[in-house]
């Protein structure tokens, strides 16, 4: 008997051996380790390992996924794969049972945190609009900086161009030091409304164009409580001076009707052409006034001489 239950055990290995797939909880394996039922491993080298070769680990369910439970069977997590008629696949790494937040990852290769159904590269959904992306330093004196490169695909180094920055308590928002041809645009409606470029001129209201030797250029009005404008150039008390040199009023009323403007004042032809320079305006405007102060007071003093001229042959008259 012994003999024989040797021998039936040989043809067991020998037919194990050939058929190259052992069943674990089942008499028909479809794989080298077919097993029907859950596989625990225990000790402290808890290890599946896949030498050489493709290693996949997975399911072939219509949901396949990978879950993560404690030994009390409570689901911690999951990783799954999901492809359904109704919408298109992704793939999703979730905690627990809510879908809600998880990690998805679909066909186009868009990410999405929150969402099952990414529309960008990332895709950041809340619930409460509230911190819905979060950007820290691990050093508090770094800067928590969000960077936008350029290139980087093949053979071309991806370089630095614009960044969105916290500096201490400010926010940075601009071009990097290496984009010295880039410049700041705020756009609405379709449409570009204001550019400072890499000298720090500011254009608003028009298409990019700064003009030649200013800071600011505005197409359009501005509305202000008050302009101070900051002169370097000598204010019109000179006028006042004892050597002021005041043109005749016989060679100013000649220049008036000759060239039909006021002298040291831009004609209209050049203002339409070059617009005015609002503090120089100012300063020659006060000027005009102070030269007309002065023709004042010189016309009292020839009205005073004649009044006293002719109270003088009034009274010889009598």
């Amino acid at each position: 008997m012994k003999k024989l239950g040797t021998l039936l055990l040989a043809v067991f290995i020998t037919q194990l051996m050939s058929a190259q797939n052992v069943g674990i909880g089942t008499s028909t394996p479809l794989e080298k380790v077919d097993v029907d039922g859950s596989l625990r491993l225990t000790g402290n080298s808890r290890l599946i390992k896949f030498e050489t070769g493709t290693a996949n680990l997975g399911t072939t369910r219509y949901i396949p996924g990978i879950g993560f439970i404690r030994a009390d069977g409570t689901q911690l997590g999951k990783i799954e794969y999901v492809d359904t008629l109704s919408f298109a696949s992704f793939m999703r790494m979730r905690m627990g049972n809510d879908f809600s937040n998880g990690i998805t990852l679909n066909t186009s290769n868009n990410a999405g945190i929150g969402t099952a159904e990414p529309l960008a590269r990332l895709h950041v959904r809340g619930t409460t609009g509230i911190d819905e992306l979060a950007i820290s330093s691990g050093n508090l004196d770094e800067e928590s900086t969000i960077q936008f490169y350029s290139g980087g695909i093949g053979a071309v180094a991806a370089v630095k161009k614009i960044f969105i920055q916290l500096n201490e308590n400010d926010l940075r928002l601009g071009t990097n030091s290496n984009n010295d041809n880039g410049k700041f645009i705020i756009r609405n409606n379709g449409n570009d409304r204001m550019f400072v470029d890499s000298a720090g001129n500011v254009t608003i209201g028009t298409t990019y164009k700064v003009a030649s030797g200013y800071k600011l250029s505005v197409n359009g009005k501005i509305m202000s409580e008050e302009v101070r404008v900051q002169m370097d150039a000598d204010w019109p008390d000179y006028v006042f001076e004892k050597d002021y040199k005041l043109m005749p009023m016989d060679e100013l009323e000649n220049y008036i009707s000759t060239n039909k403007h006021l002298p040291g004042i831009a004609p209209a032809a050049e203002v339409k052409a070059n617009g005015i320079d609002l503090g120089n305006t100012n300063k020659q405007l006060l000027e005009k006034i102070e030269e007309l102060t002065l023709y004042m007071l010189a016309l009292k003093k020839e009205i005073d001489q004649l009044k006293t001229t002719i109270n003088l042959i009034n009274t010889k008259s009598h």
